[in-house]
């Protein structure tokens, strides 16, 4: 069923696609992005015009959340950057789990 609608496997795909043709596909997914991604902006767009027209302000302020800042898979904290102990716990931890 899916092979006569058109739908192939990534992994098919990838295979078989050229490195132009995913250079392509990569700009072209920056300019339109699609899946997930889209629909969180649509989603994020939906939030702020409801913020917009309600009144609804960030706290503390008189300005309405930018789409940005409304969406939900863009995470606007700085990322902590885990230490090599912590790295050495878990690999030891995962280690002792599979060997024992």
């Amino acid at each position: 069923m899916a092979k006569e609608l058109g739908f192939v496997h990534p992994d098919v795909m990838l295979k078989n696609m050229t490195a132009r043709q995913y250079v392509e596909w990569r700009i072209y997914y920056g300019i339109e992005p699609f899946g997930v991604e889209y629909e969180d902006t649509q989603a994020a767009f939906t939030r702020h015009i409801i913020a917009s027209a309600g009144g609804l302000t960030k706290k503390g302020t008189k300005k309405v959340p930018t789409i940005e800042e409304l969406k939900l898979l863009t995470s606007t904290q700085a990322k902590r950057k885990q230490s090599i102990e912590e790295m050495k716990n878990i690999l030891y931890a995962l280690a002792g789990r599979l060997n024992g």
